[in-house]
């Protein structure tokens, strides 16, 4: 894959080349640019068609024989199959142009083999239980990521689609496999989904994340080896979301989908006419318990029922399997009432492709007219006052109210109109609180510049304390994240993609001030110095150390240029 120009006026030769010339979509090549025998700024590529960049670069210098070898790497991403073409590059060279001659680039499908029978390094898999699916019913779906090296950071991101809803992620399970003879990290991804709407339902495609070493760039004093992210790809599953019969629906169907059991208990059994029955019905299996409600009892016209309070206790973080306890409390309205009739729960079987029904045995019920006992009041014109009181726990009228001492109102007090305003002072307190929890959730970015904040806040003292101790590899160490973080906030890239070069490739045209990006430049220098001829005097340490939090703030003050 080297295509090769040689510059006649001055002998300098430029070169592109591709690390892969297969990879799968969703993987990312590393095109390189070598420039011998000259020196020049780094090249800004145009647009490549079916190819998006990432952030991730790097520029290099090598001295051999005398010759002096620049490279200049660019990570791409195909965006489709086929073999696609990395067209030429013109670059001036000395003040002459050269130019390199197209890159072909064959880009397989997810888990497909490459020519010579090899699986790709990472693709990914999305498993559907069943094509066909009843709007209602509730399955179980799986992505399986295969890599064979890295690490995955986050769940997988499905796109929105508007004929199912999905649950939340269960923990991943992890193991090794083989196949076609390569051994590959499998993480199965499992979430449960609910059709509510029938017709072709799409399920993906899905891009996840892996993190894995980049052995292209060389490895940091500080860092360690670099990282780079990859991408394995799920293509798009489809399926059938099939309505539910229209024919055959019980009267006591309220649309669960799923397999269910029903119990239920009543109490009191001994009552009156217009006393409450509390009945406690328990509908387990596994379905979407959150949905099931209370279906209409067409044998409990007899009785008045009130709505139900409910409560799903869940045997998974979704609900899917477990219990739904509905509490309902009704009313006899007739004393020929003799027992509560069975409650009967109906829903459809997505197995068996039917609708069943479910019943409790019916309650036995003593019902007595509703009334009370009248007694016969005391003749009170009879009563002589003179005559001694047979009552005791009966007081006489008084006539005259006579002294009383009356406190003065609460809402005459002080201490009594201020307690009025701690409650809602509190609750402005909390409400303040939530919206700016909210707001962080919301935007990654401020959450991201305030985390770096108190990162760097702690850094600058750490460097003062190193300083003071004369501890030359921690203060560097130090210092370099520090750098590596804030730099990385300002750009909103990645911390790992943060070296000497961004400086000059992003910081200079986002339009950073030449004092700073000196300033930058001498840090990154004396980390790298410091990694062959550390620092002892605390003096100098100390300097630096001024030099970072002053560099360090006006950072923190700039904006890059959009």
């Amino acid at each position: 894959m080297l295509c090769l120009v040689v510059n006649a006026a001055n002998g300098a030769t430029v070169t592109a080349t591709v690390d892969r010339p297969v990879v799968t979509l969703g993987e990312s090549v590393t095109l390189t640019l070598a420039v011998e025998g000259a020196q020049i700024g780094r090249p800004n590529l145009p647009a490549i068609p079916n190819f998006n960049p990432t952030p991730s670069s790097g520029i290099s210098t090598e001295i051999i024989n005398g010759r002096v070898r620049q490279l200049f790497t660019y990570e791409l991403v195909p965006t489709q199959f086929g073999d696609l073409t990395i067209p030429s590059f013109q670059l001036n060279v000395s003040g002459q142009a050269s130019s390199t001659q197209p890159l072909i680039v064959k880009v397989l499908k997810p888990g497909e083999a490459t020519p010579g029978g090899q699986l790709p390094p990472a693709f990914a898999k999305i498993v559907v239980p069943k094509t066909n699916i009843y709007v209602g019913e509730v399955m179980e779906l799986q992505v399986q990521v295969y890599s064979q090296e890295g690490r995955i950071n986050q769940y997988p991101q499905l796109p929105a689609e508007s004929g199912f809803t999905i649950g939340k992620w269960s923990q991943p399970t992890e193991q090794r496999v083989a196949l076609s003879n390569q051994a590959f990290n499998l993480v199965t991804f499992r979430a449960p989904i609910t059709v509510v709407k029938a017709g072709a339902l799409g399920i993906g495609p899905v891009t996840q994340p892996i993190i894995v070493p980049d052995r292209n760039r060389r490895a940091d004093f500080f860092s360690g080896t670099p990282q780079k992210e990859i991408r394995a790809f799920a293509e798009k599953d489809t399926a059938i979301a099939l309505p539910l019969p229209s024919n055959n629906v019980p009267a006591t169907f309220a649309g669960a989908v799923g397999q269910y059991a029903v119990s239920a208990t009543a109490a009191p059994t001994n009552l009156a006419v217009g006393d409450p029955i509390t009945v406690r019905v328990q509908v387990s299996g596994r379905g979407w318990l959150d949905a099931i409600t209370v279906p209409p009892q067409p044998q409990w016209r007899d009785f008045k029922m009130y709505s139900p309070n409910a409560k799903v206790e869940g045997q998974d973080p979704n609900n899917v399997t477990g219990t739904k306890t509905f509490e309902i409390a009704v009313i006899p309205q007739t004393v020929a009432i003799k027992t509560l009739p069975p409650f009967a729960f109906s829903f459809f079987d997505p197995d068996a492709a039917t609708y069943r029904t479910v019943s409790t045995p019916s309650v036995p019920l003593h019902v007595t007219a509703s009334g009370a006992t009248v007694t016969a009041l005391p003749n009170l014109t009879a009563t002589n006052s003179s005559a001694p009181r047979t009552m005791s726990d009966i007081a006489h009228i008084k006539v005259n109210a006579g002294s009383a001492m009356i406190a003065s109102p609460l809402i005459t007090q002080p201490w009594f109109i201020a307690m009025q305003f701690v409650a809602p002072a509190l609750w402005l307190g909390l409400l303040v609180r939530r919206k700016r929890a909210e707001s962080l959730a919301n935007n990654p970015r401020l959450r991201r510049r305030r985390e770096v904040q108190v990162l760097v806040r702690e850094s600058l003292t750490k460097l003062r304390e190193h300083a003071a101790a004369n501890r030359s590899d921690e203060f560097f160490a130090t210092l370099f994240r520090a750098l590596q973080e804030q730099i990385a906030e300002r750009l909103d890239a990645p911390v790992n993609s943060v070296t000497e070069a961004v400086i000059d490739d992003r910081l200079r045209p986002a339009g950073l001030p030449d004092a700073t990006r000196r300033s930058l430049h001498e840090l990154f220098q004396a980390a790298n110095l410091a990694r062959y001829a550390p620092v002892k005097s605390s003096q100098q340490l100390s300097s630096l150390a001024a030099t970072a939090e002053s560099v360090l703030r006006e950072l923190q003050q700039w904006e890059a240029k959009r």
